[in-house]
């Protein structure tokens, strides 16, 4: 069997494994751990497998919409078996788990789920009447048309872009996502323009932003609490420093009334309670 089929299957096998186990979030989870298997591989100059994983992380999404998103539909996976191996659809999940059983270990860092002590944590600090919440200097003349959770991304870029030079920030949602960055996030594959600015989705883009700050080295135990509370820190205005001589200040304090909401115990506290 070639290495492109083997890695397909690979991947696959790890999605039955965890969407026959998982909500949503774990669901959505196993989608951006594809994709960031390619991103990383194609650092490495690896074309093939890049390509693969990418493919892999587009597709899997693409099923679990067509099956209604829950619990793998057995519709959905056929097309991605067919489209990455050219295999016939209908191969069995239980096939495609033993031809990949111990080849790509599925990813069990950072759903919604296991990291909610943090998320609400950085609600409270940033948003604390919720998901729907804009930034608090933006006139009511100038608000959404609508509720963003029931805005698409694009939507919500779209009303960002057109505040943007009226004021100085165009934050959004529960984790207060600036127009730059929920950009940044759609360009590098986390989120599409077409998914409704949910809470489902609110949520696995903080989690998105966690990672880059190092979330999976911290449940991995190569990243001390207090170090990924301080990189948190550079990512939430309304999250304290936890150490030097301004430590419980926002690490933006001073800039467009930023300040921090909660204390660095609380931050500790919530770090803490999160298992690798």
């Amino acid at each position: 069997m070639s290495e492109r089929a083997i890695l397909a299957l690979a991947v696959l096998g790890a999605t039955v494994w965890v969407m026959r186990k998982a909500e949503d979030d774990a669901q959505s989870e196993l989608i951006q751990w594809a994709r960031d298997q390619g991103r990383a591989m194609d650092d490495d100059d690896d074309t093939l497998k890049a390509s693969i994983f990418g493919l892999a992380g587009d597709l899997l999404g693409d099923a679990l919409n067509r099956s209604g998103g829950q619990g793998g539909g057995q519709g959905g996976f056929s097309d991605i078996l067919s489209a990455l191996t050219g295999r016939a659809a209908g191969t069995p999940a239980e096939t495609v788990m033993t031809v990949a059983a111990g080849t790509i270990r599925p990813p069990s860092v950072g759903t919604a789920g296991t990291l909610r002590p943090i998320l609400d944590l950085i609600g409270r600090a940033e948003a604390p009447r919720g998901y729907d919440q804009v930034w608090g200097g933006i006139a009511r003349e100038d608000h959404p048309p609508r509720p963003i959770t029931q805005m698409t991304v694009g939507e919500v870029l779209a009303w960002q872009d057109s505040i943007d030079r009226k004021y100085m920030s165009e934050a959004s949602g529960r984790y207060q996502i600036m127009e730059d960055t929920l950009r940044d996030l759609v360009r590098k594959g986390e989120v599409r323009t077409t998914e409704r600015f949910s809470p489902a989705t609110q949520d696995r883009l903080a989690v998105a932003l966690m990672r880059r700050r190092g979330l999976e080295r911290y449940q991995r135990g190569d990243l001390h609490a207090v170090d990924f509370g301080e990189n948190l820190a550079r990512e939430w205005a309304g999250l304290p420093r936890l150490t030097g001589p301004r430590a419980g200040e926002s690490f933006y304090a001073g800039k467009a009334g930023n300040k921090a909401t909660v204390t660095p115990s609380e931050v500790l506290a919530a770090l803490n309670s999160v298992e690798a």
